[in-house]
């Protein structure tokens, strides 16, 4: 080969779907095609040349039969059954032509394996070029040089050896799903014996007693709360002795993630929990370990689907996924904020919100594929637990263009539900299904009820991701103009004026470019500008009926080519805010209703806002107490007939946008105070008394 001719590549596929082994056929036919294919295996297929060599394999998980002394942990086993060299690629994406010589016997690999369909070993660092000695050269496997790296040796032999106990503790507690008043007795007999922990349950008839049924990481966090060590590890030793689980407690938690004391259960009390929500629960964990255990080669499917049931149940968010770590702390990573803050610092992976459960799966073989590179600073999700240092990895000066970590989520409305919209999801989707008809939208409400948040997140699943540069914001004020807005003459550094594209014809332009995509533009108190002055001429272009070329008009000012002709596509949308409760606003020009659809929010102190609340660290009673409070606060406002149900306070000021980390009424007390109080002054400049009164209320001591 010259040194100008490409260098064959080197692939593994899967030759088996729905349980059937399809080799036989490839061989006799010479060929392999794509079985299951997607658009990103696809692009693979495309990709491969003649004379790039490919293995057909299949991976699996075992724990006997492997040829070194593996403690009775799972292994994963990559099972190499041909290889061959592709000789022709019709380009279709589907089928390559391939000479495929059998390996007779197969040959397993051990540890470092592939589970995805069609993968290529491109990698020059860590294992890669030991495995494909292996596979295409027929080295041996280094065995001693596989265990030796910190990751396996860490799981095979001593360090970390809390995560055994935590595992047993797990499966010893699936083997209770379908006894559950069996394990509630045994921990009712260990309660009290120990540093107490609650088990008290509400009940729908006013009164409450012990819990009638739970979940196995509530379970589980009975010894993983926020204590000392030394509780956690009485605990944790009389739950093993009474549910028989193998082995002691560690003496130490270095590494294993808390629950809030006020915050524990992964349910809500019983008067307020649906019948099936400690079933899902149930259900993802045994899902979870089912996936675990085959080391992600089985059951990926129902794991994703479990998940994101259970993820959307109230009082589980960030929990589940700690929950799972203790269960499985070498496949599951916990999410809890030391663990965001060094993915979002070390491997440049933000998360704003909880994944759903497609993203937590890629997530955890993005994290598994780093620990194996040289020079990262983690190897196993239980050294990523204990920290390290906050040196970015792989370093972006010298990470290949292929390997740079991006991060494209999907976002859609459930979405919006999970970042902390109270409103229901039917109604999130009919907000969608509606300015994706009428291309215009018009969030209107009064203050404090999150129409700027959610005009954004609207914004973004139009778009379809959160994408900051698909989704901008202008705020429409009385001295904003047509020239600022869509066109007019600037003075240019030559000291000449020039016409100038404002940020509606910049966004026009761009969404024209680019066809394929979806664009937003959100115009914040969009009343508080003249709207007719403001748009102009294209006030007419924003009909839905309207957004295409035929329909262009001339613009009053031409650009810098002489071009005046503009028409607004069918990809931008405008979602617009309105503040019903400011004084100054004039009525809405008609011709601008006639253009929008008109959505209007209101103050949402429902369950939706409970649940989320005391994630965020407000405890039940001081929520319900707030919740009465602001109600009969909007509830003075809306009688008093100087103002009415527009002037309403609306949630927003009441949800903490962070995890509280001082005393919660504290917190309300402040917001009352600094937030909450100049509002209702401005409301009842003219009613001294009334204002008091007010505050007053909001203030009493709880």
């Amino acid at each position: 080969m010259s040194n100008d001719e490409p260098r064959a590549k080197h692939w593994l596929v899967n030759t088996v779907s729905q349980k059937k082994e399809y080799l036989d056929e490839f061989v006799e036919e010479g060929v392999w095609r794509l079985l299951g294919p997607s658009a990103r295996n696809r692009e693979l297929v495309k990709s491969m040349r003649a004379g790039d060599r490919i293995a057909a394999k299949t991976t699996f998980v075992t724990k006997a039969g492997v040829p070194f002394d593996n403690r009775g942990n799972p292994v994963s086993v990559m099972r190499i059954k041909a290889v061959g060299t592709v000789v022709e690629n019709s380009g279709d994406g589907e089928s390559v032509k391939v000479e495929w010589e059998i390996q007779e016997p197969a040959r397993d690999w051990y540890f470092f394996t592939y589970i995805h369909h069609v993968a290529l070993l491109e990698r020059s660092t860590g294992l890669t070029p030991d495995l494909i000695r292996f596979v295409f050269e027929g080295e041996e496997q280094d065995l001693d040089k596989c265990l030796s790296h910190p990751f396996w040796h860490d799981r095979y032999l001593d360090k970390f050896a809390w995560t055994q106990f935590f595992e047993d503790f797990a499966t010893t507690l699936l083997s209770y799903r379908e006894d559950r008043s069996g394990l509630l007795q045994k921990l009712v007999s260990v309660d009290g014996t120990t540093p107490r922990f609650s088990l008290i349950d509400r009940f729908s008839d006013g009164t409450q007693g012990v819990l009638r049924d739970i979940c196995p990481f509530t379970t589980m966090g009975v010894f993983n709360r926020t204590m000392t060590w030394e509780n956690r590890y009485r605990i944790g030793k009389a739950l093993a002795e009474v549910l028989e689980v193998p082995g002691a407690p560690p003496k130490g938690f270095t590494g294993v993630p808390c629950l809030n004391n006020q915050n524990t259960y992964f349910f809500p009390f019983a008067h307020d929990r649906p019948d099936d929500h400690i079933d899902k629960l149930w259900h993802v964990f045994e899902c979870g370990l089912a996936f675990a255990d085959s080391e992600g080669t089985q059951g990926r499917e129902e794991f994703i689907r479990a998940f994101d049931e259970a993820k959307k149940l109230k009082f589980v968010h960030w929990n589940l996924t700690f929950g799972l770590y203790w269960a499985r702390p070498w496949f599951f990573v916990g999410l809890d904020s030391p663990n965001r803050e060094f993915l979002s610092k070390v491997f440049r992976i933000p998360l704003k919100k909880v994944p759903s459960g497609k993203e937590y799966v890629e997530l955890l073989e993005k994290l598994k594929g780093y620990f194996v590179m040289e020079g990262c600073p983690v190897d196993s999700f239980p050294a990523l637990a204990m920290g390290g240092d906050f040196k970015p990895f792989p370093p972006i000066s010298t990470q290949p263009e292929r390997d740079k970590v991006v991060v494209m989520v999907e976002y859609a409305a459930q979405d919006i539900l999970d970042e902390g919209c109270f409103l229901p999801l039917e109604q999130i989707e009919k907000l969608l299904k509606r300015v994706r008809s009428k291309k215009n939208l018009i969030l209107q409400g009064p203050p404090g009820t999150g129409k700027t948040w959610l005009a954004r997140r609207l914004g973004y699943a139009l778009v379809g991701e959160r994408e900051e540069a698909k989704v901008k914001s202008v705020q429409f004020h009385p001295n904003l103009s047509y020239e600022d807005f869509v066109r007019g003459y600037r003075p240019s550094g030559e000291g000449k004026l020039v016409t100038a594209d404002g940020i509606f014809i910049n966004m026009v332009n761009t969404a024209l470019a680019d066809p394929e995509s979806n664009y937003v533009l959100v115009i914040e108190e969009i009343n508080r500008g003249n709207p007719a002055q403001i748009f102009g001429e294209l006030l007419t272009l924003l009909e839905d009926s309207k957004r295409h070329e035929s329909e262009a008009i001339e613009l009053t000012y031409a650009d810098q080519n002489g071009e005046r002709r503009v028409y607004v596509p069918e990809n931008l949308y405008v979602i617009g805010t309105m503040n019903l409760a400011d004084r100054s606003l004039a009525l809405v020009d008609l011709a601008l209703r006639r253009r929008f659809a008109f959505a209007d929010l209101k103050p949402e102190l429902g369950s939706q806002w409970r649940a989320w609340v005391q994630a965020m660290g407000l405890s039940e009673p001081i929520v319900e107490e707030i919740a009465r409070r602001m109600s009969d606060l909007n509830q003075m406002i809306e009688d008093d007939t100087r103002l009415g149900k527009q002037f309403r306070v609306g949630h927003s000021y009441v949800t903490p946008s962070v995890e509280l980390s001082h005393e919660s009424w504290t917190w309300f007390q402040d917001v009352v105070e600094h937030e909450i109080a100049p509002l209702l002054e401005e409301y009842w400049f003219d009613s001294p008394k009334d204002f008091k009164v007010a505050v007053e209320r909001l203030k009493q001591p709880f």
